[in-house]
């Protein structure tokens, strides 16, 4: 899973949920019911939005998991060896992203 996959399907929940919100206050401002068509509007976003809630709530355990995995890994791979200096000498750089203290 993609961060950005992640951040889409957030995306597209909390639109839901917003438009929701909107027809709510307009009554509340207005101090009136929900009207049949709001009713049915208000009804169709909350379903959408708690259809997309267990998949984000599945996507980011997925993220979490996938950049766990890629750390246990020692990070993106590189197509080219990194060299590091250590004093006078060059070396190449071993699997490990960072240097270890020495």
């Amino acid at each position: 899973m993609r961060r950005d996959d992640v951040a889409a399907l957030v995306a597209q929940r909390d639109e839901a949920h917003n438009e929701a919100l909107k027809i709510h206050k307009r009554a509340e401002r207005e101090q009136r019911n929900l009207t049949d068509d709001e009713q049915r509007s208000w009804d169709e976003h909350m379903r959408e939005f708690q259809r997309l809630t267990p998949q984000v709530d599945e996507a980011r355990v997925l993220l979490a998991a996938d950049e766990a995995a890629r750390a246990a890994r020692g990070g993106e791979r590189r197509s080219t060896p990194r060299l590091m200096s250590t004093g006078s000498r060059t070396t190449r750089a071993a699997s490990s992203p960072t240097p270890s203290a020495t």
